[in-house]
């Protein structure tokens, strides 16, 4: 949501000897470029160039290291509010799951080397969160992701076409269309579960309907 309201995964790439405290691990930027579905800078404390992109459920980020240890730090305790009962499980080497906390990730890299990093969110639970992964995800392919949320944002910006006026008015018509195509974000998952706020429970949407978050200024 980027709201307090369901919270922000905080992902972040660094070099060198590991640091766990983002008052020290944090970098400035360069090298800023947005377009819809996807986003890229160069961290200038470590040189390390960072991409995201991103699905309905999911993201994949993708990070080219200069060489040296390479470190991901996923700071969930930064982007959480009003959670409790936090805990994460180890899957395999380069599988985590889990909530509330942080965890990284530690490699030996050379010089162009890129490291990708996919992430799965449910707002109901960890399997759930896995099969989105699985079902909007086919392996890790961050060009064909972002190939993919191009190709529709292409679509739904194009529903509206103008004509006339000046190119600066013509760019704020089409950010003024992208900004109301943000929010509200699709709460159920793709097996049309979500949490029902009120009580705690589980509903579910019928199939080719989707269930959205609260919509925020």
């Amino acid at each position: 949501m980027g709201c307090p309201e369901l919270g922000s995964l905080l992902t972040m790439p660094t070099l060198g000897d590991l640091q766990v405290d983002y008052h020290i691990y944090g970098s400035a930027y360069k090298d800023e470029e947005a377009e819809p579905g996807y986003y890229t800078n160069t961290l200038t404390a470590y040189g390390i160039k960072t991409e995201v992109t991103a699905t309905p459920h999911t993201s994949i980020e993708r990070y080219t290291f200069p060489g040296g240890q390479g470190n991901i730090l996923l700071n969930l305790g930064e982007g959480l509010t009003n959670e409790t009962g936090a805990w994460m499980r180890k899957i395999s080497d380069t599988e985590i799951e889990g909530d509330d906390i942080g965890y990284w990730f530690c490699f030996s890299t050379e010089e162009g080397e890129q490291i990708e990093v996919q992430m799965g969110v449910s707002f109901v639970s960890c399997e759930n969160a896995w099969e989105n992964l699985k079902a909007e995800q086919k392996g890790f392919d961050f060009d064909a992701v972002r190939t993919a949320a191009s190709d529709k944002w292409d679509a739904d910006l194009s529903r509206i076409r103008v004509e006339g006026g000046s190119q600066t008015q013509k760019e704020v018509f089409y950010t003024a269309l992208y900004h109301a195509l943000i929010h509200p974000n699709i709460l159920n998952d793709v097996n049309g579960e979500y949490p029902l706020m009120e009580n705690g429970g589980i509903g579910k949407v019928e199939e080719g309907h989707n269930r959205y978050g609260a919509l925020h200024d």
